[in-house]
Formats: structure tokens, sequence, C-alpha cells
């Protein structure tokens, strides 16, 4: 299985441009039957993880079988968008003067459901621990645990970002307060294992959304990065290049 993540964030005073985009970018995604699953997301503010939106700030997920063809991992910067999602959403973000990064990806393991699919092969390849590797951890939180769960987040949240290792952190949503998800960049597995199983914030906070039960549906994927384009706010995060690999 691979994915994109593309995240596009919008000039100042275009934010409404954002909103509208989640509803007409719909149908060219679905009509495209290289797409097992689409989503179309909100980022928290600063595009960090919080309960405060970002409107200027917006994410596109898309999930699919087959390999990416060669054309798009030789492609140079934007190009790279058009030929993953077409003229049309590529254009809409050019002409808006979007910064745009794109990141591909692998999926190489994990557990859960998203929408009741399953998008973990049988077979897993596990990384070398000298290789960046990305993550994605998203949830349906039942509505009688919204305010636990939102009063738990900013000790974690705290913690998450200061953890060595990590080189990037996204914190995007499908629906605002009950379906959301963080993604982020690590440079090893060894640096994901340390905060997952060493951070008493989050040993905690995990044991007790599944004590609680927290979640009525939840995943957990792994990810090998084939690499990244574009910027986020101004930088481009992949560790090892400034373009694909």
């Amino acid at each position: 299985m691979y994915a994109t993540l593309t995240v596009a964030r919008y000039p100042r005073w275009l934010f409404p441009f954002a909103l509208l985009s989640v509803v007409w970018m719909r149908l060219p995604l679905w009509l495209d039957k290289r797409n097992r699953l689409v989503k179309l997301m909100g980022s928290g503010r600063n595009g960090r993880f919080d309960i405060i939106p970002d409107l200027r700030q917006w994410a596109l997920m898309v999930f699919r079988e087959e390999p990416f063809p060669s054309s798009v991992l030789s492609d140079q910067a934007r190009t790279v968008e058009r030929s993953l999602y077409g003229n049309a959403i590529d254009g809409w973000w050019r002409r808006l003067g979007c910064e745009v990064c794109t990141i591909l990806l692998q999926v190489q393991g994990g557990h859960g459901t998203w929408d009741g699919k399953v998008l973990t092969t049988k077979e897993t390849v596990l990384p070398t621990d000298a290789q960046p590797m990305a993550v994605l951890t998203r949830a349906t939180i039942r509505w009688k645990r919204l305010w636990v769960f939102w009063t738990q987040l900013p000790a974690v949240s705290h913690r998450f970002s200061e953890t060595p290792g990590l080189i990037l952190s996204l914190g995007i949503g499908e629906v605002p307060l009950t379906r959301q998800a963080t993604f982020s960049i690590w440079r090893s597995e060894s640096d994901m294992k340390a905060f997952a199983y060493q951070s008493p914030e989050h040993r905690d906070v995990i044991a007790r959304t599944r004590r609680e039960r927290w979640y009525s549906e939840d995943m957990f994927l792994r990810f090998q990065v084939l690499g990244i384009v574009g910027s986020i706010r101004g930088e481009n995060p992949w560790p090892l290049a400034g373009t694909l690999p």
C-alpha cells in the first residue's frame, strides 16, 4: 500500500478558498480509480495538534494499491502534485499561491481501520534503524470521552514536541474535535519507540484509551518515507535531501 500526504498552506486572506477546496476536490479525487481512500482534512493551530483550527493550512491524504510510477518519483517540485492529483487540483493551488508540500510514503505495517478499511498488507518491511520513518495515528473519539481526551492533550503534546529524533509533526483531522490524527516523521524507529514507550505521559494516555474505551475506531500505520517535495512554512523537512531521492 502506498500513500501521499499533501499539505497546502493558503495565503492569509484566501482561507475561504481553502474551505471551498474541501468541497469541490472530492469529485476529481473520487473519480480517480487509483485511489482506495481519500481524506481531505484541516489542521490544528500552526499546523500542530490543537483544538483551535488553522484555517490557512489543509491536508490531503490518499491511499493507493499501486506503486508510484517512475514519472512521479523523477518529477521535480510542483509537477509532482499534477502527476498525482491532476491539472485541476494542482492548478488551484498554483493560482492561489499556496505553499505546498507532498510526502510520498509506503505502508510498512500497522493495525486498525479507517472508515472500516484495512490499509496494511500481510507483508511488512521493517526499516533499518538509520532510516527515517513516518507514523500516522488516527482515531474517532467517542462523544462522551471528548472532554477527557482534550484535557489530557497538553501534557502529551508538550513532551512530544521536545522529543529527540522528531523531524516533523502535523495535527490533522476530518471533523473538528472528534476525528483526529497525528502524522510524524522520525529519524529512526528507535527514536519513535523511545517516545512511545518511555514517555510517562504518553504511556498513561495510551493505557487509559484502552481501559476507558475512548475511541470507536482507531488506526496506527508505519511508513517508509520515499521522499518529500515542497515546503511547510518555508522549510523542507526531508532529512536527507531537498528533493525526491
